[in-house]
């Protein structure tokens, strides 16, 4: 039998849930429908980005109504269409704490999207919002300036290759590395303009063919001519490097979230069947994906929706990317030529850059 005061408490919370739908729907309606002098003093961009913004808060709210109705109740990317564009939400745990709930709900008016979060926690029969707050979420558009390449079948400890022009200050870079693994090496990224590099932490390693691959990267760098340099442990009999500029990134902790195959075999037929699989956290992630080929001078082509941006001259290594439009499961796929061959893959997610609301 449930006690009176705790059917007045949860009467109170259904109450307060239907008044906040109201309130949301109503703000949605006349958002949607600004007209008249409203319309005329505010641009475009700024309609859509309110109207975002309010659809952002309707899914955050269906989500809190969600945990009302079922205090278990999770979500990954539930979407709902509203007026003259979308929303979706999700609902996790925070820091691993069962009681606590993480909602995080986007809305998009055509190309502009907004975020609200909200911190929940859950007790026996009550849900309490601990925080509400906007997330930044217009995020830059990533594009990719320039790149170069390094092959050598010398035996060596460096491997130096220089951007065609001069870098732009603000700028990321990633370098895509691939080296003979007998034994097995270390290695570490620098340039000439003294930026701060970070290893991918995975080597993925194809060990019949002792050809290893891993990545390095440097947000925010510094502008002018540049020479990045990688340094292995000892010498090793092969190297190939790929640089690669790009604008939009995040400046600063830009990893989202990676992923690799060491040694996997495909088809020449088919595309993707050895991707690597991610699923990535942020929108608008730079999606950039590398393969070292076992097999040299037999080529492949990056897969459906990326572009394909360098290849060593051997036709060993090359890299490929994409901007993701929303967070989700993504494969960096490759195509191969020669049915069989065997590869290294890896792709890593790099956050994009915020823009101010």
């Amino acid at each position: 039998m449930v006690a009176p005061a705790a059917r007045q408490q949860g009467g109170y919370i259904a109450l307060m849930a239907v008044l906040i739908l109201g309130a949301v729907a109503t703000a949605i309606g006349i958002t949607l429908l600004l007209t008249g002098t409203d319309a005329q003093r505010l641009t475009l961009g700024e309609q859509q980005s309110r109207q975002a913004r309010a659809l952002a808060v309707a899914c955050g709210q269906e989500a809190l109504q969600q945990i009302h109705d079922n205090l278990a109740f999770t979500a990954t990317n539930t979407s709902m269409n509203l007026g003259q564009g979308s929303c979706k939400y999700s609902v996790g745990t925070s820091s691993g704490i069962g009681s606590v709930r993480l909602v995080s709900a986007s809305g998009t008016v055509g190309d502009i999207t907004r975020k609200v979060q909200a911190g929940v926690t859950v007790n026996a029969s009550t849900i309490t919002v601990s925080s509400w707050q906007d997330m930044p979420d217009r995020y830059a558009t990533v594009n990719y300036v320039q790149g170069n390449i390094m092959s050598n079948d010398v035996a060596g400890t460096t491997a130096p290759v220089a951007f065609p022009v001069n870098v732009t200050a603000g700028n990321f870079i990633v370098v895509a590395i691939s080296w003979d693994t007998t034994p097995t090496q270390s290695f570490s990224c620098a340039d000439t303009r003294g930026s701060t590099y970070t290893n991918i932490g995975t080597v993925w390693n194809d060990a019949t063919n002792t050809q290893g691959m891993s990545i390095c990267y440097a947000p925010n760098i510094t502008g002018g001519a540049n020479t990045v340099t990688v340094t292995f442990g000892a010498s090793v009999n092969f190297r190939r490097v790929v640089v690669s500029e790009y604008s939009g990134v995040a400046t600063s902790n830009p990893v989202d979230v990676y992923g690799g195959i060491g040694a996997a075999t495909t088809t020449a037929t088919t595309d993707g069947t050895a991707p690597s699989n991610i699923t990535t956290t942020q929108d608008g992630d730079l999606i950039f994906g590398a393969s070292n080929l076992t097999a040299a001078l037999r080529g492949y082509s990056a897969g459906t929706n990326f572009t394909q941006r360098m290849y060593t001259n051997t036709k060993d290594v090359a890299v490929e990317d994409r901007q993701q439009p929303q967070a989700g499961s993504v494969t960096a796929p490759w195509t191969m030529i020669t049915a069989s061959d065997k590869i290294n893959l890896a792709v890593v997610a790099f956050k994009a850059a915020t823009v101010a609301q």
